[in-house]
């Protein structure tokens, strides 16, 4: 599976999905850093799906502090429910010097 792509439950069941994504805020030797990096799980009927059932996200901001590279990460693990002919999407983003998410493990499990 990948992020930022769109799939379908059409297996008749529900589904259980679990996703662990990498979200990390990076700048090389600067005073300043700020930014954001996210993950939502969106799940619904509609192509794409817009109905946010879970939210990850890193953030980070330091001002005016000189001691080399700057650096925030964290694994993060989503866990949400595809009812049957339900769609569903990670849609990732990040702002300023946040970094695009990284996909790290995608499970799913029908019930």
């Amino acid at each position: 599976r990948a992020l930022d792509t769109v799939y379908g439950n059409g297996s008749g069941r529900t589904m259980q999905v679990t996703v662990t994504v990498l979200l990390q805020v990076y700048k090389a030797a600067s005073a300043t850093i700020s930014g954001i990096s996210y993950a939502e799980a969106h799940v619904d009927t509609d192509n794409p799906p817009a109905t946010i059932v879970s939210k990850v996200l890193k953030s980070l901001s330091l001002y005016d502090v000189d001691v080399g590279d700057r650096n925030a990460y964290d694994e993060f693990c989503m866990t949400f429910i595809v009812p049957p002919g339900y769609n569903y999407k990670i849609v990732t983003g990040q702002t300023g010097d946040g970094q695009a998410p990284v996909l790290y493990y995608w499970t799913e499990w029908l019930l």
